[in-house]
């Protein structure tokens, strides 16, 4: 019988690739999972607001669940490129015990301009904001299953996430060419606000090498 799995989750495929890298794992389509044989890891796409979760694991087939990918600072304290963790997480024996821990807000919506993020930071208290964490957890609640969020800031708390960037990004995480296209048309400083996002590649990568560690050390311990 093969080893428990540990289950990685992200919602963009962008987010994702940099982490199979880090572990060796293979794309399947059209599922967007990877995984390998010689591995007990497997990651999931499960695109924004984790509308596309895996189908629930049957019993003693998986170890944990990690949620990771880039988010959103409200707190000022926070630059980008941090690593932080969920303060709700729930697995232990993190190689990353060194990180914050801090707590995470989970919209609904996209939060763009530095006003909204000092809004919600000041009505919750969260110091991230991201769209999939708190989904994610209950559903590793629900199954009993050991859970731990981790995030690298992409846009600190006084910068401008254009509302053109969520609309460019399909229900699997993947990118829309055409509506890309379209919105260049319509606003063509969109583009300069692309440019800038290049960056989020440095912070793509730091959470790779975390979250490949994490979960090298849970596969250690199994």
């Amino acid at each position: 019988m093969p080893p428990p799995s540990i289950l990685i989750l992200t919602a963009l495929e962008f987010e994702a690739r940099p982490i199979a890298r880090a572990l060796h794992l293979t794309l399947h389509r059209p599922s967007f999972s990877y995984s390998s044989p010689n591995s007990p890891v497997r990651l999931h796409v499960v695109g924004p607001r984790a509308i596309h979760l895996p189908p629930a694991p049957h019993s003693g087939s998986c170890r944990a669940v990690i949620m990771a990918g880039l988010a959103g600072a409200l707190s000022p304290t926070l630059g980008f490129a941090d690593l932080v963790l969920d303060d709700q997480s729930t697995l232990p024996l993190l190689p990353s015990d060194d990180l914050p821990r801090l707590p995470f807000h989970t919209s609904p919506t996209p939060v763009s301009t530095p006003a909204e993020k000092h809004q919600l930071h000041l009505a919750t208290g969260s110091h991230i904001v991201e769209m999939e964490n708190a989904i994610a957890r209950a559903w590793a609640s629900s199954h009993h299953l050991p859970f731990a969020g981790i995030r690298a800031i992409s846009d600190t708390s006084c910068e401008l996430l254009h509302p053109a960037t969520s609309r460019i990004i399909d229900r699997r995480g993947q990118l829309r060419p055409l509506r890309l296209a379209s919105e260049l048309l319509q606003h063509p400083p969109f583009l300069l606000h692309l440019l800038r996002l290049r960056k989020t590649s440095v912070a793509v990568d730091r959470l790779a090498r975390a979250v490949a560690a994490i979960a090298q050390s849970v596969a250690r311990s199994t």
